[in-house]
This record gives C-alpha cells, sequence and structure tokens, in this order.
C-alpha cells in the first residue's frame, strides 16, 4: 500500500517519487489522498514523468500535476531548450518544480546520453560535437530547472559535472543499491538527492 510505504519512511526522506507505472494504476482522488498524506508529513512530491513533449502539452501537464497535488516533474531534456525555458516558466508562476533528466541510470543509457551531437547554428554549419549529456546538463541549468537527475552508479559523470565549480544546482541520483550504486561514493562525487526505490520497497 502507497500510504503505508510513505508513512512508514516518512521520518527518513525528504520527499516520495512516483512514477508513470503507479500513477496510470491511481484514480485522481487516489492521488490526491496520498499527496495530501505526504504534505501532512512534510515531504515533497514529484512525478516522475520523464515529460518529453511540446511547450504546450508541458503547460498542460504540468498544470494538472498541480492540482493533483505535485510539488515537482521530472523532465526529459531531450524537448530542446526553447520548450525546457517554456515549461520551466510556466511551472514557476505556479511555485511548481522541474528536474530535468540529464543521465538516466540504466546500463542502456549509454545510447542516448551518452551519444554526442553537433547542433547547428542556423547557418547551415555544424558545431564540434559534445555529448548528450553535456548540452542537457548545460540546457538544464540555463533555464532555471530545480535540480537535475544523473545516476548515482555514474560516478564519472557525476565528476565530470561537478569537478567545473557546477556544484550549484541540485543532484538527484537514482541507480542506488538495486543497479549497483553505492551511496557513499555517490555523495562523495556530488549527488546532493539520492533516489532510492525498489531497495526500500
Amino acid at each position: 500500500n502507497c500510504k503505508d510505504i510513505v508513512s512508514s519512511t516518512a521520518s527518513q526522506v525528504c520527499a516520495i517519487k512516483i512514477n508513470f507505472h503507479l500513477l496510470l494504476s491511481l484514480s485522481n482522488i487516489q492521488i490526491l489522498e496520498l499527496n495530501f498524506l505526504a504534505h501532512k508529513l512534510n515531504l515533497q512530491i514529484i512525478a516522475d514523468i520523464k515529460l518529453n513533449d511540446i511547450g504546450n502539452t508541458n503547460i498542460v501537464t504540468v498544470n494538472r500535476l498541480q492540482k493533483l497535488g505535485f510539488d515537482a516533474v521530472i523532465v526529459n531534456p531531450f524537448i530542446g531548450k526553447i520548450n525546457l525555458q517554456s515549461t520551466v516558466d510556466y511551472a514557476h508562476s505556479l511555485n511548481f518544480g522541474v528536474i530535468s533528466l540529464v543521465y538516466m541510470s540504466h546500463a542502456g543509457a549509454i545510447e542516448g546520453y551518452g551519444g554526442s551531437l553537433s547542433i547547428q547554428n542556423g547557418h547551415g554549419k555544424w558545431k564540434n560535437s559534445k555529448p548528450v549529456y553535456r548540452i542537457f546538463y548545460e540546457n538544464s541549468k540555463s533555464v532555471g530547472v530545480d535540480g537535475v537527475v544523473i545516476g548515482g552508479n555514474r560516478l564519472d559523470i557525476l565528476k565530470e559535472l561537478t569537478s567545473e565549480g557546477n556544484g550549484s544546482i541540485p543532484i538527484y541520483s537514482p541507480g542506488i543499491i538495486t543497479q549497483g550504486g553505492d551511496i557513499s561514493k555517490a555523495l562523495q562525487a556530488g549527488s546532493t538527492y539520492l533516489i532510492i526505490g525498489r531497495a526500500i520497497i
């Protein structure tokens, strides 16, 4: 039972992250009740739906999530900087948070987030290629997201992105325990918050 898990872990955690598959199985009333309980226990509620669409769709989705009692949403920066900016701007007008997915924790993430991109400069020329995760990190910071997700089992990526004085943005790290991430090593590498799901449940 979701409420039992929230109640039993409330004194040890600062937020609850609800994934897409759980959201799809709950009614609006159940979501509202769950979020009300979490707020009563002084916890933040994050909707982990990896929002990834055009600006208008993202805005409608953020509005709906906010009305259901969520405090923040995880978005996928594949939507591009302009759509990311409009989503952040609208979310912040509602006092709602946006956390950007810079590098996932599962092994297959290298096929997308670990690739490289050449960006066209608008004049038909291409800039030098850059790792996708770096583009996502830089875009996310520049539009003012409230945090980024970087796998806690990707110590190389964590260290790279935090070694350049970029520690001002909170880093949320999944991939702890069940996917091999070590709590102490992730924190030392730059993680701010640890996302631990299956190991607790």
